[in-house]
């Protein structure tokens, strides 16, 4: 626009479309937030054998309850990622490119507490690691940082120049944007349905790429259509020259929330916890560390904890050595 007015209100326009958008994607992260504590929640139970706790809330079927669903299951769930860590990290080939990841590191980082040595498993707490594993994954796919904001400003500049300059339409390049986000959401479906044809010593580019890299390109494209998608459904011209379309994109934008949450975010969370054993384990040793360090604090002070009750009672003001203080004289 040359006028003045025009161009003030059109900004106007595009920076309150840009704050609903943004609404719009933090909304979707927040349900991906909700699964990750729900699956968090689900795998401290069935390590812990919370019996009581799984009866009145059981399992979610559609993330860790893929895998396990009772305290049992668990327990041969982790015994089969130590044993493929174990077997990868004594199968993987000894060459390999300079600044990979070794698979080796891992399982010497778990002989620290003799976890694969001198089978102390229980030093080793599974759902701590899948814990920070889906934590990292939801806290990178759904950040936007100083990166995610350079790229949708490249990705304007982009868009603006091929508009004005070649004519095309904005729903197009939307639908280009689009092929990203469906590719990277069909190479999770293909990991999670596909796991088992995985060798614990496969050494390929797929098993070295971490998956926060799909994560990474999940996000950016799913961020630019909440824009595209608000841009369609809020603008007035839209509701005024093209009522129809506003109102099948408004129900569109309704039906893929409704299937995110159902359907979307659990395969994230699920992708996540898959993608946390082997063989992509591989470089994770001081994410194993910090876990045992902090399992083994946390025992510690459960520890100290029931020692305090024991010497000191609330209810008698008594500890071990009897009264604190004399009887009362009078």
């Amino acid at each position: 626009p040359t006028e003045e007015e025009v161009y003030v209100s059109l900004s106007r326009d595009v920076a309150m479309q840009l704050i609903v958008s943004v609404m719009v994607f933090f909304s979707l992260a927040l349900n991906v937030c909700y699964r990750a504590v729900k699956n968090d929640r689900d795998c401290r139970r069935l390590e812990n054998s919370e019996d009581d706790a799984l009866e009145m809330e059981p399992v979610a079927p559609n993330m860790i309850g893929r895998w396990a669903q009772t305290p049992e299951e668990f327990g041969e769930l982790k015994q089969s990622w130590l044993e493929g860590v174990l077997y990868r990290s004594t199968g993987t080939p000894r060459e390999r490119p300079e600044g990979a990841p070794s698979a080796q590191m891992v399982s010497l980082a778990l002989d620290e507490r003799g976890v694969l040595s001198d089978g102390n498993h229980n030093a080793f707490p599974l759902h701590s690691f899948l814990s920070h594993r889906v934590r990292h994954g939801v806290q990178r796919a759904f950040s936007v940082d100083s990166i995610t904001w350079l790229c949708c400003s490249s990705t304007f500049f982009v868009f603006a120049f091929l508009h004005y300059t070649a004519q095309i339409a904005y729903i197009r390049l939307s639908l280009a944007l689009s092929v990203l986000s469906v590719g990277a959401f069909g190479y999770m479906v293909y990991t999670l349905s596909n796991m088992h044809q995985w060798s614990l010593t496969e050494d390929t580019f797929l098993v070295r790429m971490p998956p926060l890299a799909v994560v990474d390109l999940f996000q950016f494209p799913l961020f630019f259509l909440c824009f595209c998608t608000v841009r369609l459904t809020v603008s007035v011209w839209m509701w005024t020259f093209f009522l129809k379309l506003a109102i099948f994109f408004t129900l569109l934008m309704i039906a893929f929330g409704v299937a995110f949450s159902l359907y979307i975010s659990p395969t994230i969370v699920a992708f996540l916890i898959k993608t946390s054993f082997p063989p992509f384990t591989d470089g994770t040793e001081n994410l194993v560390r910090e876990v045992m360090d902090d399992y083994e604090i946390i025992k510690m002070r459960q520890e100290l904890r029931k020692g305090a009750q024991r010497a000191f009672s609330p209810r008698t003001g008594e500890g071990k050595g009897g009264p604190a203080h004399g009887p009362m004289v009078v």
